[in-house]
């Protein structure tokens, strides 16, 4: 048979950065507010990438995961953005047509703590049976830190450190310097921490 269809997509983006303006401006060292526009930009520049480095979203955010079946048997689903806050549904569209939505802990259980979560029937049963067409297996959660103070220093050094950078080298080319894909830096800080799809 072949492998599921799978459609990734944030429903709900962050409301809030991890790292406010006033921190921002505090590391850079800036105290006038000509550049507050520029330097709240970098910060969410600057979070969007170490989140795409790490494969992790860092505030609260709603993803949604659309598979055209069920994992087969009792192989887990596996829940692609980590951390793992909170489920919110769990629906199906069985051999009928009709929508079903499955219950936790009764239909299923959540491993949240893995890296990444992931479901799984409870024991003793094995996923239902969905029609077979895309989205017919629709997961609902939630990912991210419950707020800014929840979010790893080392995350927000990173942070720090791209916003100094990029605040500093406005240009895309910098004359006499060499270029390099991510500062040293940052990959160092982030390297031990990034969830790795195999």
């Amino acid at each position: 048979m072949s492998q599921a269809l799978r459609t990734l997509y944030c429903s709900t983006p962050a409301t809030s950065a991890c790292l406010s303006l006033a921190e921002a401006k505090s590391h850079l060292r800036v105290t006038h507010i000509d550049d507050d526009d520029d330097i709240t930009d970098l910060a969410l520049a600057a979070q969007q990438h170490v989140e795409d480095y790490l494969s992790r979203t860092l505030m609260p955010a709603t993803w949604v995961l659309s598979l055209s079946a069920f994992p087969a048997g009792k192989r887990p689903l596996m829940l692609d953005v980590a951390p793992y806050a909170s489920l919110t549904s769990l629906a199906y569209t069985d051999g009928a047509g009709d929508g079903q939505t499955l219950t936790e802990t009764t239909d299923f259980k959540v491993s949240g703590n893995a890296r990444p979560a992931f479901l799984f029937p409870v024991y003793g049963t094995t996923w239902p049976t969905a029609r077979r067409e895309p989205d017919s297996v629709v997961v609902t959660w939630v990912a991210g830190y419950a707020d800014a103070a929840s979010v790893p220093e080392v995350y927000k050094r990173a942070m720090r450190l791209l916003i100094g950078h990029w605040y500093e080298n406005r240009e895309q080319v910098v004359v006499g310097t060499i270029a390099s894909e991510l500062p040293v830096g940052v990959r160092t800080l982030l390297r031990p921490h990034r969830d790795v799809r195999v």
